[in-house]
């Protein structure tokens, strides 16, 4: 689907490319604009890679920013690899044990997943490591070399490796992983606790570490093959926290790709929403695709005695209403009211749901965007370089005002850790933030915190913080002693975002967009005569009354009664009451 238009600048070619369960979708941004493509996902999923660049007309050398559902289906299929959980002695059913959440408070029976790495490859070492980072126990590297050779013996094919308190000295975390490579495999790799997650709050650390070694081998595997499709092309990767990183550190740190498609759908529905409302939108965004389901509904029609429309009518008020409570999940029980946002659909489906959805939640309008089914391939090309590093503090915040040299020196060693880590991509600018709490909390709420750091900078981070808890909770204690939990570091290396194409105020009729009508449920009542449009052919300054139905290339949006359409100059659909 070419885009048309004059664009804001002229740049070179670069491909985002969002790998998805059904379509891996192609968004390309030249000069002259964006094209959108989709080929179907295959198995293994690098060659829809290929196929797909072998379909664009791009330069050999163009970058690539990628999204891959390759952590996220190794997690919810339970397809990853065979790995073993190495940790102190006593403590191997940590995992297991977790923190005792239940689903529901009063299930007599309550039942959990099982943990990645079975009771059988949880092996224990002795050592002891103290809260405040003292060796209490040595290592016994012996007994690290014996639990190698079991490991050998049930192949497996990833470890990981989390020691008590190794967030406060990692030393014998080192150690055991040096003897464990030196032991094991060449290509099995190590996941050290210290390394990927240095915080407090053992469950979290060790399900964290596991999780990252769960799922490594087959996204190092991936990240692999995709580089020989690929051949010289610079590549980027879409981690869940909305930025990217190079393929190396994508692979060491695979559990931080869970949410990689997703996260480039947020991007891309917040770039969209910047230059339809300014720089600092309000929004939220949904994301539905993978199918067809008629032959599926009118089965279930004919078991209720129903017809197929109402039945697919009741699944849709069904599934909206399942989205509903997901919305409101992230808005009102967060203090957040839907009224005085923007609803940004995107996924295949996304558009077909959201004025329903906005009507339900309260919302004044909806911003469909040019391309919603690929809008994640398109976040992927707005998304910065980025890497986090994290050391934990776990003191007062008045401590380290009296000795602001310590967490100034904790800063550097974090400013290095992220500079290394996006060596290569540009200099990257480095902030920072503090999780804070009061004295006796078990709940951290982070703030910003200035750099060079200094005890001003403490004592104005210590403020955002009772200015933040009281907005969030609703009170907040100002005379009450505060807890430095963590210190986090994030590298930002900048990329300028695709020009997407404007156009001017349109002089064609809207009767020439007009494909025919058709009759279309939105009630129990029976359906409604309703116009059907082609998009592409809807241009800047179009407006149209509902209902009606919009069919592009990638998604299918609906206009309810009631409701109107507008195009804005980005080709942005506008749905409002």
């Amino acid at each position: 689907m070419p885009a048309s238009g004059a664009s804001d600048t002229d740049g070179p070619s670069e491909v985002g490319i969002d790998v998805g369960g059904t379509f891996t979708d192609f968004v390309v941004a030249t000069g002259a604009g964006l094209e959108v493509r989709k080929v179907p996902t295959t198995d293994p999923q690098h060659e829809a890679v290929g196929t797909g660049l072998g379909r664009l007309d791009v330069p050999p050398a163009a970058p690539i920013a990628h999204g891959t559902t390759t952590a996220t289906n190794a997690l919810l299929e339970r397809q990853g690899a065979k790995a073993a959980l190495v940790t102190t002695e006593g403590f191997a059913d940590v995992l297991a044990i977790g923190r005792q959440d239940r689903p529901d408070l009063y299930d007599l029976t309550p039942t959990r997943p099982d943990p990645l790495v079975p009771a059988a490859r949880r092996h224990e070492v002795p050592e002891r490591i103290s809260a405040e980072g003292d060796i209490l126990t040595p290592l016994d590297e012996a007994a690290v070399r014996r639990v190698a050779r079991v490991l050998e013996e049930q192949n497996v094919q990833s470890v990981a490796l989390a020691f008590l308190f190794s967030y406060r000295n990692p030393e014998h975390e080192k150690r055991a992983a040096e003897l464990l490579r030196d032991e094991l495999p060449e290509e099995i790799p190590v996941t050290r606790s210290s390394a990927l997650l240095p915080e407090h709050r053992e469950y979290e650390r060790v399900a964290t570490t596991v999780a990252n070694a769960y799922v490594r081998p087959r996204v190092e595997r991936y990240l692999t093959r995709l580089g020989g499709e690929l051949g010289e092309r610079p590549v980027r990767v879409m981690q869940s926290s909305g930025g990217t990183i190079g393929p190396g550190p994508a692979g060491k740190q695979a559990a931080r790709l869970a949410l990689s498609g997703p996260a480039g759908g947020v991007v891309g529905a917040l770039g969209v929403a910047r230059r339809a409302l300014g720089e600092a939108p309000r929004v939220m965004t949904l994301d539905m695709a993978p199918e067809a389901a008629r032959s599926a509904v009118g089965r279930l029609g004919e078991t209720l005695g129903r017809s197929l429309e109402e039945t697919a009518l009741g699944v849709l008020r069904v599934a909206n209403a399942t989205m509903e409570r997901a919305l409101r999940r992230v808005s009102v029980e967060r203090g957040h009211d839907p009224r005085d946002y923007t609803l940004v659909p995107f996924g295949g489906a996304g558009p077909l749901h959201a004025a329903a959805l906005a009507e339900a939640l309260g919302m004044p309008r909806v911003l469909v965007p040019p391309a919603p089914g690929a809008l994640s391939a398109l976040g992927l090309l707005m998304a910065d370089v980025t890497h986090d590093a994290s050391r934990a503090l776990l003191t007062s915040v008045g401590t380290l005002q009296g000795d602001p040299a310590s967490i100034q020196r904790a800063a550097s060693a974090l400013a290095e850790d992220v500079e290394s880590a996006l060596e290569g991509h540009g200099t990257p600018e480095v902030t920072f933030e503090l999780d804070l709490r009061y004295a006796g909390q078990s709940y951290e709420v982070t703030v910003p915190l200035a750099s060079p750091v200094t005890a001003s900078a403490l004592g104005g981070a210590a403020e955002a913080f009772h200015d933040r808890h009281r907005r969030r909770y609703g009170h907040a204690a100002p005379e009450a002693p505060v807890e430095a939990v963590a210190l986090r570091a994030r590298g930002t290396v900048p990329v300028s975002p695709p020009p997407l194409p404007q156009e001017p105020e349109t002089d064609l009729p809207l009767r020439d967009a007009e494909i025919g009508t058709r009759p279309v449920w939105f009630s129990p009542g029976g359906p409604a005569e309703t116009t059907a449009y082609a998009r592409t052919a809807l241009h800047h300054g179009h407006t149209l009354e509902g209902p009606a139905v919009l069919h592009q290339y990638d998604t299918t949006i609906v206009v309810p009664p009631g409701w109107r359409a507008r195009v804005d100059a980005y080709r942005n659909v506008w749905i409002e009451r």
